[in-house]
């Protein structure tokens, strides 16, 4: 099984870039877990080579994964703040994992930060990517360019969208100027993997060229043709105890359209209205009241 440390894989060739893959950072989201099973294996028997540079793995939240669930009481991708990286003692094993990963990359650099996941309704592929300003579409632009097609969706957002995410703290505290979260689909889709692939193949493959050789079919989707679209967040959605959905269950979904002022949700009795025509974004049908960012209504500005 995996260490709760870093797995360090270091070309014997020669230096060159530096790269963090992250998996299982929520546990119920195996993707990039099985994705660095297979990346070992194919180097193993020699089918790929990395050529240069260094290429670390971290397993993100084991105790979650071995229960096959998001957390164990708090998100860790929302753990990733000043008030919860300095806690003590920590409220719960997800804060203390944080505090743990912070502690354990503490000096490291790296020149790109990947944090692979996966999303509970629906099969939406995406990229995840933050911009500084309302009206920040170059960096909108730029990343909708470089990604695969494979990720036919760019999700952007802006600070306090998603409060205490891994990729955001590792953007300041490592240094990565590509820090990406990449949502590979559903849970439980066949073709989750294939994605982490297409992302891989592009990023260390061809982007940063530290890895050759005999990419698997999968990585075929790096090339794969298809329309691109972009959403930016209106309006983050966040639980509590008495949070409802007033949507049935059915149009939970990324992507699902909702009407200006029509009602999503209700707390405390009372009825949550979009504020203007969105979209919903990544909707989770089971939260514990303390979640945050269980969803997001989204503006369409692209595709």
């Amino acid at each position: 099984m995996f260490s709760r440390t870093l797995t360090k894989l270091i070309s014997s060739r020669k230096k060159g870039p530096r790269v963090l893959v992250v998996g299982g950072m929520h546990g119920n989201e195996p993707v990039g877990v099985r994705w660095f099973e297979a990346f070992q294996e194919k180097l193993a028997r020699g089918e790929l080579t990395l050529t240069r540079g260094e290429a670390h793995f971290l397993f993100g939240n084991p105790e979650a994964f071995a229960r096959g669930v998001r957390h164990m009481g708090f998100d860790l991708n929302r753990a990733f703040r000043p008030s919860l990286l300095e806690q003590s003692p920590p409220a719960s094993a997800d804060v203390a994992r944080a505090q743990e990963i912070a502690r354990l990359l503490e000096g490291e650099q790296y020149d790109a930060v990947v944090d692979f996941h996966s999303v509970s309704r629906g099969d939406v592929a995406m990229v995840v990517t933050r911009v500084e300003r309302e009206d920040d579409d170059n960096v909108i632009a730029e990343t909708a360019v470089g990604v695969p097609p494979a990720f036919p969706i760019i999700f952007a957002y802006q600070e306090g969208d998603v409060p205490g995410m891994f990729v955001d703290w590792a953007r300041k505290h490592l240094k990565a100027e590509q820090a990406y979260a990449v949502e590979c689909g559903n849970h439980t889709s066949q073709l989750g993997v294939g994605r982490v692939w297409a992302f891989v193949r592009w990023l260390l493959g061809e982007r940063l060229a530290m890895v050759e050789g005999a990419w698997p079919e999968d990585a075929s989707l790096a090339n794969a043709q298809t329309s691109r679209k972009v959403y930016r967040v209106v309006a983050r959605i966040d639980a509590s105890a008495d949070f409802r959905w007033e949507l049935p269950e059915e149009r939970l979904h990324s992507e699902e359209f909702v009407e200006e002022g029509e009602v999503y949700a209700r707390r405390e009795g009372k009825a949550l209205c979009a504020p203007e025509p969105s979209y919903l974004m990544m909707p989770a049908v089971t939260f514990a009241p303390q979640d945050e960012a269980i969803a997001f209504l989204c503006r369409k500005v692209g595709g």
